[in-house]
């Protein structure tokens, strides 16, 4: 084997001839030869035995985890609403501070000249198994004296009354969950009727997966037999997959739905309650971003009126009022982006002004 290396220009040595080194120049050709023919000075000590790496008799600690390895799977976001001293979630991120004792859940029910039925909802809420820490109704009637029939209602099952004059489903929902001071905000309408149990599902969900909100499915109750489960499963697979993929992410529910209070701070400002045409519902899972925890729990199903396919004109309104609920959003980031941020878990398209819980 012949090596070229380069080397100054000097007197080849007897050690060196004896191995076979020839030089042109700069030039110094290694033949191959003997070490052993080398004086003891040169020779280059045979380490191997200490260069044997001992055998490992423990794992070796892995590296500290980056990127979509670090905290099981999610960068952290400094976005993340301040929730205490709660420990990492195992599915990464910030999580939310869990209820404590002296704290529950504060149901809020928006509600417009529509005592009767809010009559059978509070009904089934205070036959919960786990009974919530406070009933708020909100009273959305126009400014002027407040509706009396609605006021008796509500307190005759200890509920408090909130006035909100400003027009529109998310301006009552938005105050509501302003005065509310519970841990976890619950959502109804006043057709909803809750299981007993939907009080503790609601707590179960969002504090056993650690979400920041979630929602569930419905059946009209006044559309019997399998024309109302058809129009059940076409009202919510509608909702799941053509809204759900408008916004990445699953689309909450307004008569059944929950957030964290901390979340719902966090994002208030996001949220258009000043605006009667929007869904609050909507619109608020929009204001939660791509990459926020929201669930989808069919123990939260409550019973609802079919007013939606009451008539043609009932059905086109909503569906225009999504279509521009979707609109005032997808300004800020289109549908497609939303939906590959929210697949990707944030690596693509992932805007900070946008997805601020992560």
């Amino acid at each position: 084997m012949v090596v070229a290396a380069l080397a100054p220009a000097r007197p080849v040595r007897a050690a060196e001839r004896a191995v076979g080194v020839r030089r042109v120049g700069w030039i110094r050709l290694h033949l191959r030869g003997d070490r052993r023919r080398l004086p003891r000075h040169d020779r280059r000590p045979r380490r191997r035995d200490a260069r044997r790496r001992a055998p490992r008799t423990a794992p070796r600690p892995r590296a500290r985890a980056r990127g979509r390895l670090a905290r099981g799977g999610r960068r952290m976001s400094p976005s993340d609403p301040p929730r205490g001293t709660a420990p990492p979630s195992p599915r990464g991120g910030a999580a939310p501070a869990p209820s404590t004792d002296d704290s529950g859940v504060s149901v809020v029910i928006p509600v417009l000249d529509d005592a009767e039925t809010l009559a059978g909802c509070l009904a089934a809420l205070t036959s919960q198994t786990r009974p919530p820490l406070e009933i708020i109704v909100v009273d959305n009637s126009p400014p002027g004296p407040a509706d009396p029939a609605i006021s008796a209602v509500a307190r005759s099952v200890g509920a408090r009354v909130v006035r909100e004059v400003r027009p529109g489903v998310a301006a009552a929902s938005a105050a509501g969950y302003d005065a509310a001071h519970g841990t976890i905000l619950a959502r109804l309408d006043a057709d909803s009727r809750p299981a007993p149990d939907w009080v503790a599902t609601v707590v179960a969900e969002i504090e056993g997966r650690n979400l920041h909100a979630v929602t569930g499915p419905g059946c009209f109750y006044d559309i019997p037999g399998l024309r109302g489960r058809i129009a059940s499963a076409a009202y919510h697979s509608s909702l799941q997959l053509g809204v759900g993929a408008a916004m990445g992410n699953v689309p909450l529910w307004g008569s059944t739905m929950a957030v964290r209070r901390g979340v719902w701070l966090h994002v208030r400002h996001r949220a258009h309650s000043t605006d009667p045409a929007v869904h609050d519902d909507l619109d608020l899972a929009f204001a939660l971003g791509p990459l926020a925890r929201i669930g989808w729990s069919r123990g939260m199903a409550v019973g609802v009126e079919g007013r939606t396919f009451g008539s043609a004109r009932a059905l086109a309104s909503r569906v225009r009022r999504t279509l521009y609920t979707c609109r005032l959003h997808w300004d800020r980031q289109s549908a497609g982006e939303r939906l590959l941020c929210g697949l990707t878990r944030g690596r693509l398209f992932r805007k900070p002004e946008i997805a601020l819980l992560s």
